[in-house]
């Protein structure tokens, strides 16, 4: 099974992975998690080097919100952001202090949360 086909006019496409067979394409590419893909196409877009991921001012690229391996529109793992306008969340819970927002649990990176 051919992963780039060829078109009688010399034009070329790619194989629509969908149609492969594990196996096939489990040779060219290793199956891993959504977010670590995206993020090695990011190091890929900065030719390695992940201190220009970090620093990337590409914004209106599909992948820039994604590019230091989370997702920041989750509402799972220290994120609170996206629950702010969650009418279930008890009044005041984002009035605390950003001191208890600041840090994720069990971690000591500083998260840039605004209450």
């Amino acid at each position: 099974m051919k992963l780039v086909l060829l078109h009688p006019d010399g034009s070329t496409e790619g194989a629509d992975p969908r149609d492969l067979p594990r196996e096939v394409l489990a040779q060219v590419h290793a199956p891993a998690p959504l977010l670590r893909v995206i993020r090695e196409k990011c190091a890929d877009c900065c030719a390695g080097q992940l201190a220009e991921v970090r620093r990337c001012t590409a914004v209106r690229c599909a992948l820039w919100p994604y590019r230091m391996g989370r997702n920041p529109f989750s509402t799972r793992r220290g994120n609170p952001a996206p629950l702010r306008k969650n009418p279930r969340l008890r009044p005041g819970f984002f009035e605390q202090g950003s001191e208890a927002l600041s840090a994720p649990a069990g971690g000591s990176r500083p998260q840039n949360v605004t209450p």
